[in-house]
């Protein structure tokens, strides 16, 4: 069991490695490729295209050839993607990777997720995300390091492209550690996504993955452009300020992951809810320092947010149903992860940078007010 989930574990660092790459140091590909400003969330938006697509298929993909084999697939499309990403000399180029590393992407998350909801307690679900955190962390620090020492870009993508090899090799070596799926084994009929949208309880929990991921994600690829254009920091520290937010949401799901057990899923949900607005407002302050708490302070508040909404699920829909229902909450969160940085980058290019903490803190009251009418029908429908 330890074995097994240290190979999941690293599956996850894989998983966020590139996903926050680009917005860290997307001023400076901006220069060097002559793109326009909103370019960042052209190229978002292709991502999540993918991963929509491919989350949407995971479940049958799983029932054909099991969680393992989808994600060592998974990984090598993202390595292949990322190599692509540092060969490109121009725009056109990187929305071309961006194909490939939106359909990695996808699969692997709704296939992961469905796996630890059903097999494990919500702690492991909490330090599954604290490790995705971890990657997610580590790409923009990877590029900070670069710049820093003015090494190319390029070079960076290279070095997390082999990571991301070395990691696949230790999924494709792990089979005699992984667990038979029965929740896969006994529901082989695949369910529709129109009988599964029929259940009552489905649309609003889409509607609060959607506004998550349109925090998270405007956030994680906006951060640095937002310093860099509104307040003149240097590119450097502002991919490692990028760095730090994924940081706080690695602390923030490690710790949540101790003591997770001790709390109900919607109490993590709501206390994470009010401490991302908190976040949002200290970004509003005109003050460097107290602008960079406020941004780690969301990160804070988002971490438990996701890894509970995820282990909630075969909790209301049952078990049989729960890989289906996450293909759908995958789609739906990087539909709302593609179009919410893409809107942000369009109105932030026709006004200024500025709108960014008061986009985000929408978002989030649009999610709270989801989350606790969601609570709300939960009760009315008895389940614990």
């Amino acid at each position: 069991m330890t074995v097994l989930l240290a190979v999941i574990f690293l599956a996850f660092i894989g998983l966020g490695l590139p996903d926050t790459v680009i917005g860290s140091i997307w001023p400076v590909i901006q220069k060097e490729t002559s793109s326009s400003v909103y370019g960042a969330g052209i190229i978002t938006l292709i991502v999540q295209c993918g991963t929509v697509i491919s989350s949407l298929f995971a479940s049958r993909l799983v029932q054909k050839f099991s969680t393992r084999i989808v994600t060592f697939t998974s990984i090598l499309l993202t390595s292949f993607a990322l190599i692509l990403y540092a060969s490109s000399s121009n725009i056109i180029f990187l929305f071309f990777a961006a194909v490939p590393l939106g359909l990695g992407a996808g699969c692997v998350d709704a296939a992961l997720n469905g796996y630890v909801a059903n097999h494990f307690k919500s702690n492991v679900m909490n330090f599954l995300h604290g490790f995705w955190g971890i990657g997610a962390f580590s790409g923009p620090f990877i590029m900070s390091m670069m710049i820093h020492n003015n090494i190319s870009w390029r070079t960076g993508f290279i070095i997390i492209s082999v990571i991301l090899l070395i990691i696949a090799v230790f999924v494709l070596s792990s089979k005699k550690y992984w667990l038979k799926e029965d929740y896969i084994v006994n529901n082989k009929k695949h369910i529709s996504s129109k009988n599964i949208l029929k259940e009552p309880l489905v649309k609003p929990t889409l509607i609060s993955f959607s506004f998550f991921s349109y925090i998270e994600l405007t956030t994680g690829l906006w951060i640095s452009s937002y310093l860099v254009y509104s307040f003149g920091v240097n590119h450097a520290q502002a991919a490692l300020i990028t760095a730090f937010y994924y940081g706080s949401i690695t602390v923030g799901r490690i710790v949540t992951g101790i003591f997770s057990n001790n709390f109900q899923n919607y109490q993590l949900i709501r206390a994470g809810e009010i401490i991302v607005i908190l976040g949002c407002l200290l970004m509003m302050v005109d003050s460097l320092y107290i602008k960079t708490a406020g941004i780690i302070i969301t990160g804070l508040g988002l971490s438990p947010i996701y890894p509970a909404m995820l282990h909630n699920t075969p909790k209301i829909f049952g078990s049989e149903k729960s890989l289906t229902i996450m293909g759908m909450q995958m789609a739906v969160t990087y539909t709302g992860g593609a179009l919410a940085p893409l809107l942000f980058g369009f109105l932030a290019g026709k006004t200024t940078f500025l709108i960014l903490p008061f986009f985000i803190l929408f978002g989030a009251v649009i999610m709270l007010l989801s989350s606790e009418y969601l609570n709300y029908r939960i009760k009315a429908y008895n389940i614990k």
